[in-house]
């Protein structure tokens, strides 16, 4: 245990630090970090001229960062000493000292990814490290005094910093441990003291307005990749509130030209500026003009939808600030729907998991379900064309065809404009549903039928049943006898004699099921087209 017999060595030296830090050294060792924080904390308020520890962060903080054994049986005594030192120590020292640490922490973080045995502290302890740091600039700024440089520009290249240390420290913070919450936190609380200081020395708006930019930026880079959906889509409170008026509190009042000194916009910047976005946005009454807000952030949007643990907040987004906020008869509009579709089709073509495609491609259909039928029949056309580059959305998509089909004859009047009970349907669609490799036959024999395609082709049949089925007045020309004969040629004869080989042939049980759903199809199909060539003759 320590027994102060330091202290009284102290007391009139021009330099304290090396036997400050021979006493901080062995109550690391000795387990006595709490006593050590006492005395020192008594031995400062006895300093007349309070510079005691003036001079000690470059010797004390890279001591305290070794403290690994530290961090996990006394982690309140050793956070207590970064806090000492921050107080009192140069603040420059302290600038330089936290750069030079937060570096150190990176080169760790390397070491740990690729396995190497130099690597001295676990995850979790380069994580509490680097919260302390953070917290260490927000203690220590407040009293510095700018001389050659403007607080703003002080400041702005440490901002820059830190936020690039998430690039790679981020990947060490688990989204299930108070940690990730803390980091954020620790952000928040840094751009507020700078904001502080800036307003006590006095700052220029222009130049506070841009570190205000780069706050943002830190803040919404810290938020991209330290939480995650549990975060953001529980009940409101505390944290949510800090998170959204921080959100608010740095962006400026008005827009800059040019834009931030800092470095461009990333991805993950604008996933955490589109979470920001939907925090404002959440409640039951939606701001008017929401939709059209949410356009500022598809990138942002899109990024989540990419990132699992992000993806209920983007769901959440486009069901309330997308479709949440139509109206009863309102339809939701052609150039947010352009823009919003190829972003949900994409991981609803591609998500490895397929409750997340099903879920994200029902997503898909609300959207195109509540625009007007005109601009709905264009979107499922590129969905359902070989300009899709994934063949299950575009199987999807038939089945979406026919959904809007049965639509538009379920109305008691069917609209004159609506192209799915029209003859610009057939026009639009043959070309694309009478296409498929099978029925040219250019697949190489059975074993390389595709299965999907197969599903495709089951989707096309259902299609042209449920078309002959409800289009009894003809309006789309299904009926005429030209338009029977060629789906006998084209689609009819063709996959009778694949389906009778396939039977046969065939051991691939996803190839056999699609064969028999459409043996079953050609059957209902031939038993209509039959009786509509009956009542014709």
């Amino acid at each position: 245990m320590s027994d102060g017999y330091w202290v009284d060595r102290v007391e009139g030296l021009d330099d304290p630090t090396p036997i400050i830090r021979e006493a901080l050294e062995k109550s690391i060792q000795e387990g006595s970090l709490k006593q050590f924080n006492t005395e020192l904390q008594a031995l400062v308020k006895r300093d007349k001229n309070g510079h005691i520890l003036e001079s000690t962060p470059l010797e004390l903080v890279p001591l305290l960062l070794l403290a690994n054994e530290t961090i996990t049986f006394h982690p309140q005594p050793l956070r207590e000493s970064y806090e000492l030192i921050a107080r009192h120590g140069s603040p420059k020292e302290i600038l330089l000292v936290v750069q030079e640490s937060l570096d150190a922490l990176l080169q760790e973080a390397k070491e740990l990814e690729n396995d190497e045995e130099s690597a001295s502290s676990t995850p979790t302890q380069i994580v509490w490290k680097w919260l302390r740091l953070i917290d260490m600039y927000s203690l220590s700024f407040p009293r510095l005094v700018p001389r050659k440089r403007s607080a703003p520009e002080t400041a702005a290249p440490i901002i820059q910093h830190l936020r690039d240390s998430f690039s790679n420290l981020a990947v060490l913070v688990d989204t299930n441990e108070p940690a990730s919450q803390e980091i954020v936190e620790a952000c928040i609380r840094l751009g507020y003291s700078l904001l502080g200081w800036f307003e006590a020395v006095g700052s220029e708006v222009n130049e506070v307005a841009d570190c205000k930019i780069a706050l943002k930026e830190l803040l919404c880079v810290a938020l991209a990749e330290c939480l995650s959906d549990k975060h953001i889509l529980r009940s409101y409170d505390d944290f949510l509130h800090r998170l959204r008026t921080a959100g608010l509190d740095f962006t400026p009042t008005y827009a800059l030209e040019p834009r931030s000194k800092m470095t461009g916009s990333t991805r993950t910047q604008l996933l955490g500026e589109f979470v920001l976005y939907y925090l404002s946005n959440q409640g039951p009454v939606r701001p008017k003009g929401t939709r059209q807000a949410l356009r500022e952030h598809l990138n942002g949007l899109s990024a989540a939808l990419h990132r699992p643990r992000w993806r209920q907040t983007a769901l959440g987004a486009i069901n309330d600030c997308v479709l949440g906020g139509l109206y009863e008869e309102e339809f939701l509009e052609e150039d947010i729907a352009a823009e919003m579709i190829p972003i949900v089709s994409t991981p609803a073509s591609t998500d490895p998991d397929s409750k997340s495609r099903s879920v994200l491609f029902n997503l898909l259909t609300q959207m195109i379900l509540k625009v007007q039928p005109v601009h709905a029949f264009k979107f499922v056309r590129d969905l359902a064309s070989e300009e899709c580059p994934y063949l299950n959305m575009r199987s999807s998509a038939i089945g979406l065809l026919r959904r809007l089909v049965v639509r538009a004859f379920n109305r008691s009047l069917q609209a004159e404009d609506d192209p799915f009970a029209s003859r610009l349907l057939l026009e639009e669609y043959k070309p694309i549903l009478f296409q498929s490799p099978i029925l040219e036959k250019k697949e190489a024999g059975p074993e390389s039928i595709d299965a999907q395609e197969m599903n495709r082709l089951v989707e096309i049949l259902g299609f042209f049943y449920v078309l002959l089925a409800r289009d009894k007045n003809n309006l789309t020309g299904v009926r005429d006898t030209k338009g029977t004969q060629e789906l006998r040629d084209r689609i009819v004869g063709p996959l009778k004699a694949i389906s009778s080989e396939l039977e046969s042939t065939s051991e691939d049980p996803s190839v056999l099921f699609s064969v028999r759903s459409i043996s079953v199809s050609l059957e209902r199909i031939e038993e209509m087209v039959s009786g509509i060539e009956d009542r014709s003759i």
